[in-house]
């Protein structure tokens, strides 16, 4: 499952048993609103996040951060916080290696 900005909010928080792996782009897991808020992962689910430090809409104390620190323990998690100031992050160069290899490796292809 892929979210980007709000779709990244329904993406970290959705809950589904046949998931097998979640990308989560321009959204930090930091919320107000505790449904908001966090990450929803199977026990060694796939996960990766991308946010940028500087979004412009992330600039408020209760929104940034990372969502890694939701996943303690899953090693097949990785949240990236990027030196970056836009929020559309899959514009950033390492931003789309990250992405081409977490859905090459999805794919099967990355083996």
């Amino acid at each position: 499952m892929v979210g980007f900005s709000e779709g990244g909010i329904t993406t970290a928080v959705f809950q589904d048993s046949r998931l097998v792996s979640k990308l989560v782009l321009g959204w930090s897991c930091h919320s107000g609103w505790e449904e908001y808020r966090g990450v929803n992962l199977k026990p060694k689910q796939r996960f990766l996040s991308i946010v940028a430090s500087q979004d412009p809409w992330f600039q408020v104390d209760y929104l940034t951060g990372s969502c890694h620190r939701f996943v303690p323990g899953n090693k097949k998690a990785q949240g990236v916080v990027l030196a970056y100031d836009k929020h559309w992050v899959s514009e950033h160069p390492y931003a789309k290696t990250l992405i081409k290899n977490f859905l090459m490796e999805e794919l099967g292809a990355g083996e």
